[in-house]
């Protein structure tokens, strides 16, 4: 069997990997890279081929995956809906299957109903949820991972007498973390290659929310330390941060209100657990928000709001302070929701995502921008969705492969003081892992 990583080799994001046995090609992931060149936010450059995509080394070199000649029989999985992972995937030629998780594609439905310039990816199939399954001339197993995008896998991946280990992006402290332990208890066997993510290798300062546990307490603490309306920014998508402000909620004795595509993504996870927090549930509230309806009306897909008694306004919200935490998106919308409620009376901002989207100032944020306006100090409350360094270690010594091999990561050359035997490549470096020594 042999490996290319297209890209992740030295950056977060963007991350492609090929694996070829036998004539076939297996790719792992077809991730839009999160920078571009200047180290500003990654845009999709518009009017260019994919000739001059694949020169521009945006998309990977890979023959065949987008059109002209096919080489042979190629597939695509995708570990989790994290554009950083799936993002590039809708140039992949229709004939290529392409398969995710359950939870994935129903987040990848969700995108693509709401962003107008989401990735739209083709005859998208969901993995049987046990392996080893045939696929090529490879066997498959995913493998369920804790991380902040539901339902993301690992995978291994064996040809040729080879077992490769794919570690797609996963952590040990959410509300998944029994995944990780049961992979310590039970690693998979005789691994030569474990493709791992390093994400935090870079971050040495201590988290100060080391968990998702940790989030949920301190987002109770402001609510009850306060009789302001509290108004959170956090992805939809994070099924765990959902989870944890609805815990919040519930324990300060507050409503949780959300927009009509939050209320959608719960309600089309519902796929992967029947236990996660619906819009009608008794103190939940969606907030009617004019363009989330005119898309929810235009695909037919109102009807999922069970009904009108499940809908809050703003006027409402005005009326509920100390009583409510309202969900929100760092978007142009924003302003349209906060600016009112903060008229009407102080707001308390909380920031539950990674600090370094507030702080980077090549990203426009609408919340920071309205909280410099009015002199506002928010609550910065998040946990990584990334290992730690000994998380990482520990998974290490417990699968015990052959090599380890860097990926998704900013800082591989930490790799050797913290793990044992590392295979460090460069993106679009082959390696016929069967000659490894």
């Amino acid at each position: 069997m042999k490996l290319t990583i297209h890209r992740g080799t030295h950056e977060i994001g963007g991350s492609c990997v090929e694996l070829e046995a036998s004539g076939t090609r297996l790719i792992l992931d077809m991730g839009m890279p999160l920078s571009g060149p200047k180290g500003t936010p990654f845009e999709l450059p518009r009017n260019r081929s994919i000739e001059e995509l694949v020169a521009e080394r945006i998309l990977p070199d890979i023959p065949g995956l987008y059109g002209g000649p096919q080489h042979g029989d190629t597939a695509l999985i995708i570990s989790h809906a994290h554009q950083d992972h799936y993002g590039l995937a809708g140039f992949v030629r229709p004939e290529i299957p392409v398969y995710c998780s359950a939870g994935t594609q129903a987040l990848l439905d969700v995108s693509s109903l709401f962003l107008p310039r989401a990735v739209k990816i083709k005859g998208l199939q969901v993995l049987p949820k046990e392996g080893p399954f045939g696929l090529l001339q490879f066997q498959v197993t995913p493998i369920l991972v804790d991380h902040s995008a539901p339902d993301a896998l690992a995978l291994v991946v064996e040809a040729d007498k080879t077992r490769v280990l794919y570690s797609g992006d996963l952590r040990a402290h959410g509300r998944k973390s029994g995944l990780f332990r049961k992979l310590l208890r039970e690693p998979p066997a005789a691994i030569d290659v474990l493709l791992l993510e390093g994400t935090t290798l870079g971050r040495d300062t201590p988290p100060k929310y080391p968990n998702e546990q940790a989030v949920a307490d301190r987002i109770v603490e402001v609510l009850k330390g306060c009789a302001k309306i509290a108004v959170m920014v956090c992805s939809s998508q994070n099924l765990d941060r959902l989870v944890s402000a609805y815990r919040a909620a519930t324990t300060a004795g507050a409503l949780l209100v959300i927009d009509p595509y939050t209320a959608y993504v719960l309600d089309r996870l519902q796929c992967i657990s029947s236990n996660i927090p619906q819009h009608h549930w008794p103190n939940v509230r969606v907030l009617w928000c004019d363009p989330h309806m005119k898309v929810l009306k235009r695909a037919g897909k109102f009807g999922f709001l069970k009904s009108r008694e499940c809908l809050i306004a703003v006027d409402d919200l005005k009326l509920r302070r100390g009583k409510a935490l309202v969900l929100a998106k760092d978007n142009r919308l924003f302003p349209d929701l906060a600016t009112p409620l903060l008229d009407a009376g102080d707001i308390e901002f909380i920031w539950s995502m990674w600090e370094g989207y507030w702080t980077d100032k090549t990203r426009t944020s609408f919340m920071r921008q309205l909280c410099e306006e009015r002199g506002i100090t928010p609550h910065f409350i998040h946990t990584s969705g990334h290992a730690t360094a000994k998380d990482l270690q520990a998974l290490v010594e417990a699968i015990k492969p052959r090599y380890v091999t860097p990926i998704h990561t900013e800082r591989r050359e930490r790799y050797k003081a913290l793990f044992p035997h590392v295979l460090s490549l460069d993106d679009r470096e082959t390696k016929d892992l069967s000659a490894l020594p």
